[in-house]
This record gives structure tokens, sequence and C-alpha cells, in this order.
């Protein structure tokens, strides 16, 4: 078997990054990695700031490099670098909450671990999930893709020939990049999503990533013709992950994808995606727009009835007031069109507990009690 077996000895855990023009990031990164991971590696690829100055400051093994157009290339690099058993990949703008490093190592001594997943905030006010940000230091566990990178082959495969398993932590990663304007990154997005694509033309996510590039530089119909690409994408490959839906959502999403809220787009998305609490949640919001209010309490109903049972998905991150204030809302709305003001006063009230600032929920709340007396 290739997995190096620790015995008894303690697990040691590197953390790779990679960086460039990262100041205003960095400091906070190396922080919450202090007194957690044994060494830490920063690839620098080309910053014209104090990046690789900080990362010294901290303690961090640093190596330069030109940047290769290539995030695989890149990671791969840094990876070269780490000599822990267990490596935590992360980057300048996320932040490891603080956790007892021997809880964290315990959970790693599972000898047929090749993997562990931790909970990551993609952005604030979002629903963590579970991610793979863990994994054994092997050699063939490396990146692939030149944008949106991954190291699942390689995880596979061994899954698959060693009979290795992925292991749960309780490590939380906080994401706080997507937080301002994005727009700095798309020039240097947009060359290499182009690149990915004329290598694999059926990559769902990056048609998505592209199309929403796209629109967000103003290129509306590009993008939304980006989309339909990840569509038909999809339907020659399949499902690969949760976020394959995210072409979906954009094209039903109004105000950008107004015009394609459809029926037949909904069918399709659902069947597809028959799970997914975002196209369920969209759909609802589609039939009280439709004026079609029982159908649309029908299908909000069983959302709400499910994510009390079981909760959301730990596949995806949501906004944490769409399947809260925002579902209850959407109901409260459907019962007051159809009089039935008792109902819609409690989910007006829901909406106002899991929402207190905003005001339309209490006036909803209190002229829909008041009708209903």
């Amino acid at each position: 078997m290739l997995l190096r077996r620790l015995g008894r000895r303690r697990i040691t855990v590197s953390a790779a990054l990679i960086v460039k023009n990262e100041a205003n990031h960095l400091p906070d990164c190396l922080a919450s990695l202090d007194g957690i991971v044994d060494e830490i590696i920063v690839v620098d690829t080309g910053s014209s700031d104090t990046s690789r100055e900080l990362a010294v400051a901290a303690g961090a093994v640093l190596d330069e490099i030109v940047w290769p157009e290539d995030f695989a290339a890149a990671r791969n690099h840094a990876l070269e670098r780490c000599t822990g058993d267990w490596i935590l990949y992360i980057d300048a703008d996320e932040r490891l909450r603080p956790i007892d490093p021997d809880r964290l190592r315990s959970a790693l001594s599972g000898r047929s671990d090749i993997g562990a997943t931790l909970n990551l905030h993609a952005r604030t006010g979002h629903d963590a999930y579970r991610e793979l940000r863990l994994f054994r230091n092997h050699p063939q566990i490396r990146f692939r893709g030149v944008i949106h990178e991954t190291i699942w082959p390689g995880i596979e495969a061994l899954m698959l020939s060693e009979g290795s398993t992925i292991a749960e932590t309780e490590a939380v990663l906080d994401h706080v990049g997507y937080d301002g304007p994005q727009e700095h990154k798309h020039p240097r997005n947009l060359p290499l999503l182009r690149k990915a694509l004329a290598q694999d033309p059926d990559h769902v996510y990056c048609w998505w990533h592209l199309g929403a590039t796209l629109v967000e530089m103003g290129e509306i119909e590009a993008g939304r013709d980006a989309w339909y690409e990840s569509v038909a994408a999809l339907g020659r490959v399949g499902v690969r992950r949760p976020a394959d839906s995210l072409a979906f959502i954009a094209l039903l999403n109004p105000p950008r994808g107004a015009a394609d809220a459809n029926e037949a787009l909904f069918e399709q998305a659902l069947t597809a995606f028959p799970a997914d609490p975002m196209l369920r949640w969209l759909r609802g919001r589609f039939l009280l727009e439709a004026d079609r209010q029982a159908e649309a309490i029908d299908v909000l109903s069983a959302l709400l009835t499910e994510i009390r049972a079981d909760g959301l998905s730990r596949d995806f991150g949501y906004d944490e007031t769409t399947f809260g204030s925002g579902l209850h809302g959407l109901l409260g709305r459907a019962y007051h069109d159809l009089g039935q003001h008792t109902f819609a006063a409690t989910h007006f009230a829901e909406a106002e507990i899991a929402d207190p600032t905003n005001l339309e929920f209490r006036a909803r709340r209190v002229l829909s009690e008041h009708l209903s007396t």
C-alpha cells in the first residue's frame, strides 16, 4: 500500500498557498494558521506589493515562480515543497477558524483516509458546505486544470485502487474574497476560462463561470450564450456535482435571465437536479409571479418541510436569507393573495424573526393579522 503508515507518530500538517499581490489579505490568513499547522508554504507568482515580505515575516517558507498561466501548475509547485504528512490548501483571502490542533490531527489519523473535508463559508452571509481541502502528501495527488483546478482525479484513483476513504474534520474556513468587487479578476480569468474550455468543451462549471464573467463585464448576450453552452454540456456529460446547476440558476433568476424563466427550462433543470433547493425556490417564485399561488404554496411548503427535517444540502453554500426570511416571505405573499391571511401572518412573522431589520415583513405581518380578524 502506498499510503504511509504513521503509527503513533505525531501527524504533521503543511499549509500550501499561491499568492500574487495579496498584501491586504495575507496577514490575516497566515495568522489564522499559526499554531495549527506545522509549516506554511507560500508560492509567490509575481507580486509587486509586500506579499513576499509579509510571508517571510510570518515564518512561512517562501518560493517565487513566474506565473505559469495555469492554477494547477502553480499549486502543484507548492505541493512539491510541502514536507508534512497532510496538506491543507488555502487561499490568501481565506481564514481558518480557531481549532484545537490535536482534535484536527485526531480526525486525520485514520489509516485508510486519503483526504478530509472541512466546512467552507464561500462568502460572508452564506451557509457552510463540505469541501475537501485536506489530503495526504502523496505523489499521486496533484491538481489538474488551468482554472477551477481539482485534486479529485488523484483522490478518486487512490480510493479505487487502495480502498482509501475520506474523513471529516471540524475545521472551518471563511472565504472573504467575494465580499467586494470582483472586476479585477476578470482580465486574469477570462483567457484562462477560454483556454480551459478549448481543452475540455464539456466543462459545465467553466461555461457557467465564463457566462458570469461576461455578464459582469456587460456582455449580457454573450454571457447568456455561455450559460446555454453549460446546459448543453450538461446534457452530453450528465451531472458531475451540485454546482453544475449554476447555469440553470443564472438563466432562471431575474433580472438578468428574466426572459428565460419558462416552463420548459424549469422542467429541464428540475429533471437534472430534482432536489436542488435553489431551483425549487425559484420555481416557487416563478409560480407566484405567474398568479399560480396554490401551485407555489405546494412547491415552497414541500421545500420548507424538507429543510426543517433534514436541513440544507451540505454540498453547496447558499445565502442564509434565501431559505429563511426569503422562503417565508414568498409563502406569506402566496397565502395573502389567496385571502388566507392567518397563514400569511404566520409566515410573515417567521420572516420578520429571521430578518428583523426588514420593515416590509413587519408591515405585511401587521396587515395580515388585521385582515385575519
